[in-house]
């Protein structure tokens, strides 16, 4: 194909514009013209009765492109069906665009959307006389009568004055009882172990900030996209439904600027892979020219596997449990720190340890695009967290957050020139993952934050003197950090302190 063939032309678009005033935005020419993707019925929403059809479209573009910053990840099947039922309502296209908007982003549990209540959801309606069906169609209360009194006795009040008559149970409340017998001095030594987890409990719902409220609900939500739960699960598990869903999901979720998202050829590359497992990678026998069906080499998954992490975790537990541990460390760093931390933490996980080597069929894995540090907890930070656990466990991505902490201390201490609070930063990032939270022993990532200090600073200063290893930070040591920091990037100071502590 010569270059002048892959030159996107405009024309399409300029025409169906014309042809077809619905879809001002040319999307039907997008779904003509999208290079890489199956265009089955490619010319269909262009001409005569199929424009109708391709009102819906139009407006789930549109619901995408009002979605706030890092909450439109193209799901544009849901998009569709929220259309769908706001056009059956009768809703204006506006109205349609808002309805859909707002039911999206309320079950995505935006903060701004959390109260939002669907305008038409049916109250329930109270009980009252029978109805009965008109020759015009309305229903109308049938009148009661002393027939029908006697015929439905439960519509009237006389068992009313029956169910005062239990009253004499009451009494029957004599269990009573039993807190009398004053087993209470047993229960008394129970609560005594309980303090410690009492107020861990209150950290974790402390998320009096709806910002981390909301990011600890989602992050305890499953995925409910099919095809991307199904890239939460390890090849070998995957049915052939499993499989299918990737492939609409591919076709379906990814349009406009989103058709380049690394995460798309990530769930073509994992399909192919599930047919590697199944059929194996060898070359198509072929019979005088046709080609032969392949075989299975192993059975094909009939069951549907649960999400667990590699550790046989449930992986929404895990990925709840994580969230709050964000929410707990936006208590001492604030809400936007916190989830930054979690960003780069992320980032530099995905970083350390890659995507597998595959079948040499195929080529290498597209890489990972990385997570906007951007400090916003949305689908697409929600989905790292998600994906990373469910590849590497929940114990790295809690090693991981803890980075991302430190380094988001570091980054912004380079920035302004002040390392002043690096003992507190330190030790509130690492130290619940090195010893219980009362434990008054040395720390130990004081001990290798000096030893990388000792090693940074000997290669930038000749007349470096060694800090003391005694796992203690000091003003010593926190003078040395922001002397290193004048000299190395926090970035490379955060990677060799991870290295040091076995965390990459």
């Amino acid at each position: 194909m010569t270059a002048k063939h892959r030159t996107k032309t405009s024309l399409p678009v300029k025409i169906v514009k014309k042809i077809n005033p619905l879809d001002p935005k040319g999307t039907a020419v997008d779904i003509f013209t999208a290079g890489g993707r199956p265009t089955a019925g490619m010319s269909l929403p262009i001409f005569g009765p199929s424009i109708q059809g391709n009102h819906p479209e139009a407006l789930a573009e549109a619901v995408r492109d009002s979605l706030p910053k890092d909450w439109n990840v193209d799901q544009h099947h849901v998009y569709r069906t929220y259309v769908r039922e706001g056009l059956e309502r009768g809703y204006d296209d506006e109205q349609t665009i808002e309805f859909a908007k707002s039911k999206y982003l309320n079950k995505l549990k935006h903060p701004d959307y959390q109260t939002w209540v669907d305008p038409g959801a049916k109250p329930k309606t109270p009980a009252g006389p029978p109805l009965k069906e008109q020759p015009n169609g309305f229903p109308v209360a049938i009148p009661l009568t002393p027939s029908t009194q006697s015929q439905s006795p439960e519509t009237f009040p006389v068992p009313l004055p029956q169910p005062p008559q239990p009253p004499p149970q009451p009494p029957t409340p004599q269990p009573a009882p039993e807190p009398a017998p004053t087993p209470e001095p047993q229960t008394k030594p129970e609560p005594a172990p309980p303090p410690a987890p009492a107020p861990e409990q209150k950290q974790s719902e402390a998320p009096a900030d709806p910002k981390m409220a909301s990011l600890v609900a989602m992050a305890k939500e499953p995925i409910t996209a099919p095809g991307r739960a199904a890239l939460l699960k390890p090849v070998e598990s995957l049915t052939q439904p499993e499989m299918m869903d990737m492939i609409h999901s591919a076709q379906e979720d990814y349009r406009g600027w989103r058709s380049g998202d690394p995460l798309k050829a990530h769930t073509y590359e994992k399909v192919q892979d599930w047919h590697v497992n199944i059929y194996g990678d060898g070359p198509q026998r072929n019979d005088g020219g046709k080609p032969i069906e392949p075989t299975p080499i192993r059975p094909i998954p009939e069951t549907q596997m649960s999400h667990v992490t590699p550790h046989g975790e449930d992986l929404w537990q895990a990925t709840g449990r994580l969230g709050e541990t964000v929410a707990q460390a936006a208590q001492m760093d604030g809400a936007d720190n916190a989830v930054k931390g979690l960003q780069r933490g992320l980032n530099m996980l995905n970083e350390a340890n890659p995507l597998p080597s595959r079948s040499p069929a195929y080529g290498p894995y597209t890489k990972l695009g990385p997570v906007d540090e951007d400090g916003q907890y949305g689908p697409q930070t929600d989905f790292a967290l998600k994906h990373a656990t469910a590849r590497l466990g929940a114990p790295k991505v809690a090693e991981a957050l803890a980075l991302g902490r430190f380094n988001t201390f570091a980054r912004n201490a380079q920035r302004n020139g002040n390392p002043d609070g690096l003992e507190q930063a330190t030790h509130a990032a690492f130290g619940p993952l090195l010893r219980a939270p009362r434990d008054t022993g040395p720390k130990v990532e004081a001990g290798v934050l000096q030893e990388t200090l000792n090693g940074i600073g000997a290669q930038h200063h000749d007349d470096w003197q060694d800090l003391k290893v005694d796992n203690w930070i000091g003003p010593k040591t926190t003078e040395a950090f922001g002397q290193v920091l004048k000299a190395e990037d926090s970035d490379t100071l955060t990677q060799t302190l991870a290295r040091r502590m076995g965390m990459l």
